[in-house]
């Protein structure tokens, strides 16, 4: 199993600024307030397990020092972007990119963002902390393939210690638009020409 998220990011910009600010520069709380603690529990996964994860309250002010405002429309700007933030991680405990779920979902086009990711940040994997480096070598390892982040946690602390054998829960995000391959307009044999997916995906 290949460690995707290997290569941190190590650039510091500003909150509008197209490249996301580098989280070793700012001091964040790293817990969940009691209200985001509720909201958890409310999906039966335990607060402090996610917390092990990475995943902590995001005031409005860090949301912006992260750089998410640049992700927004500017007159979405103006109002609260705090909420649950999951910081990914390599699997040698990295820090790489970040993704919020804002309490209050902005528009983004003319449909509602239930998460966000920092213009610049590429699509990555999310490993739950049971998710260790010693899994990259084991090659009779099980892995539990699943999208979002509340998924992978809930399969990392409900389902993978009961399994028959070792585990590694990996998390994908945005399935239906993070993860994509560039289309081209091919001609095909007959003369007429058709979309196509080509390349790898990114």
């Amino acid at each position: 199993m290949e460690d995707a998220n290997a290569a941190p990011i190590s650039s510091t910009q500003n909150p509008t600024s197209s490249k996301p600010a580098e989280t070793s520069a700012l001091q964040l709380h790293r817990s969940l307030s009691n209200l985001h603690r509720d909201a958890i529990l409310k999906r039966g996964i335990d607060p402090s397990f996610c917390e092990l994860s990475g995943v902590c309250t995001l005031a409005d002010n860090e949301t912006r020092q992260l750089g998410f405002e640049a992700s927004l429309p500017v007159d979405e700007r103006k109002h609260g972007l705090q909420g649950i933030g999951f910081e990914y991680r390599s699997l040698r405990g990295e820090a790489s990119i970040w993704r919020l779920r804002p309490d209050r979902a902005p528009f983004v086009g003319d449909k509602k963002a239930k998460y966000l990711s920092r213009k610049g940040d590429p699509p990555m994997i999310f490993f739950p902390h049971t998710t260790s480096h010693e899994s990259q070598s084991n090659t009779k390892i099980q892995v539990f393939l699943t999208e979002g982040e509340f998924k992978a946690l809930a399969l990392a602390q409900l389902v993978a210690p009961k399994a028959s054998r070792a585990t590694a829960v990996i998390g994908l995000q945005g399935v239906n638009g993070g993860w994509m391959r560039d289309s081209v307009v091919v001609e095909n044999p007959d003369g007429k020409r058709e979309k196509k997916k080509v390349g790898g995906i990114h």
